[in-house]
């Protein structure tokens, strides 16, 4: 467990980073596998509900906390408040998710007609209800260790948080065949978790943080507020939005169709795993830099993000889309056959989601979080009105159209917002972040273009250029040499 407490370069974090979510999406993906398989379409869709439900309730009550973390704790280091910021930030966070516990407990049935439009599966929202606290707490672990940049604890959090759910979600869900049994596995793994990196954690800030003379700032929390305030917005809008596509094809098609959609969604979200580990990885490097005067360098470096990681994952999501179908029906089923059709529209909203993340970065940097709200706020009636336009008229195929194209007009407004607030914007980058679009041709064109793409980035200046080459191949040459000092 102390070896985790370890930072390093840039390439290795990112890549010890991308190797535990890569890890985490497949075993969640397995996990998903196995539960559609276990539970039936229908079951699997109420418990993909409940879910739901969880991350949207800790969106709420975490008040955007956890998103500062990265930018303010290199700050808090220099002024030596560490213990003093994360303290007060988890008392607030922590006391008020156990406050929104206790109300669903209290009130389960009204939870579940709100919910569910029935008011039977109260115990579902019972075990929901437990389920919050624990995320909060380790939702907190894992951007804390990340904004300390100790990425390797902080991967590992989340990573064995996913495995112990697996395993026991298995085992409940063929002792109780329900939703409510996937749930509660849910918030046992969450403890376990807890219980492993909460007493490292402890033990890192007191030895970073010896608090030798009592740390004090006024007015603390509404400096720390007015920086997440956006960034409680922004999540409840964000699940909100991923929200309305399984609640829409609830109400106006099947529960069986809002599980096979949301099968779909599990396999499409293991892409994101690249672009959320480089964002991850990246953020609190480049907070850092900003703080240390050497802006031009953090955009530049910013710059360089957005395009190697556009280019990486549309060919990487081209790499789905092909495999998607026989991948679906030797994993899930036949039942599960038409999540196919969906696979292209969804690759595409999450490589857009990955390119949101990126430009948020510089609105983080220059301390503007309202961006991505905006961008929401505007995306997300629109997404509403697609689904019940599309819906009726394509099922799922309608439920994740909507979804993209909702999204597109969500990446122009960030991206428009952003280059306001002064974030220089490449010709070269606009056209990368775009490349995800290419997945919606017919599959030679995609190859045929995809592959262009490549090779003008390896031997061309149009996406990355010759310094650009410089400066990935010194990292990567830097890495290897301390991998090889390692060794001997």
């Amino acid at each position: 467990m102390e070896k985790l407490l370890r930072q390093d370069r840039i390439s290795t974090s990112v890549g010890l980073v991308l190797g535990f979510l890569i890890g985490q999406k497949v075993v969640a993906f397995a996990r998903g596998i196995v539960f559609a398989r276990i539970l039936g379409s229908a079951e699997y869709g109420i418990y993909t509900l409940g879910f739901f439900f969880v991350l949207i309730t800790v969106a709420i009550t975490s008040l955007g906390i956890p998103s500062a973390f990265g930018r303010f704790a290199p700050r808090y280091r220099a002024k030596g408040g560490l213990k003093f910021f994360f303290r007060k930030s988890y008392v607030l966070n922590i006391s008020i998710s156990v406050a929104a516990a206790v109300i669903i407990l209290l009130f389960p049935s009204f939870f579940s007609r709100l919910i569910y439009g029935d008011a039977s599966f109260d115990r579902v929202m019972m075990v929901a209800a437990v389920c919050i606290p624990g995320l909060v707490i380790l939702t907190n672990l894992f951007t804390t260790f990340s904004g300390l940049k100790l990425f390797r604890a902080g991967a590992a959090v989340q990573f064995s948080q996913v495995v112990i759910f697996a395993g026991l979600g298995t085992a409940l869900a063929v002792i109780s065949g329900s939703a409510a049994g996937a749930l509660l596995a849910y918030a046992l793994s969450m403890l376990v978790a807890v219980g492993l990196f909460l007493p490292l954690l402890i033990r890192y800030l007191q030895v970073e943080d010896p608090g030798g003379k009592p740390f004090e700032e006024r007015e603390f929390y509404r400096k720390l507020l007015r920086f997440t305030i956006w960034f409680t917005v922004t999540p409840i809008l964000v699940q909100i939005f991923h929200y309305v596509d399984r609640l829409s094809l609830q109400r106006l098609m099947t529960a069986s169709d809002q599980g096979i959609y949301s099968a779909a969604v599990n396999l499409c979200a293991t892409i994101s795993a690249v672009g959320l580990a480089v964002n991850n990885v990246v953020f609190p490097h480049l907070s850092t830099t900003w703080e240390e005067g050497r802006r031009d360098r953090a955009l530049d470096n910013l710059d360089l993000t957005i395009r190697v990681t556009a280019v990486g994952l549309a060919v990487t999501g081209f790499v789905l889309v092909l495999l998607g179908r026989p991948l679906i029906l030797s994993l899930l089923g036949a039942e599960y056959s038409s999540a196919a059709d969906v696979l292209p529209y969804l690759v595409v909203f999450y490589l857009m989601t990955v390119s949101v993340w990126l430009f948020g970065v510089f609105a983080s940097l220059v301390e503007k979080t309202y961006v991505s709200t905006v961008g929401l706020a505007i995306a997300l009636p629109v997404n509403i009105g697609l689904n019940l336009l599309l819906i009726p008229r394509l099922g799922i195929v309608g439920a994740g159209l909507a979804t993209m194209l909702s999204y597109a007009m969500l990446w122009f407004v960030v991206v428009g917002i952003c280059v306001r607030l002064g974030m220089p914007l490449r010709r070269k980058t606009l056209v990368a972040s775009l490349f995800p679009f290419l997945l919606l041709l017919p599959k030679i064109p995609a190859a045929v273009i995809l592959g262009g793409v490549v090779v003008a980035s390896l031997v061309t200046d149009w996406i990355i250029d010759r310094r650009d080459r410089e400066r990935i191949g010194g990292e990567l040459a830097a890495l290897l040499r301390l991998k090889r000092k390692r060794s001997s």
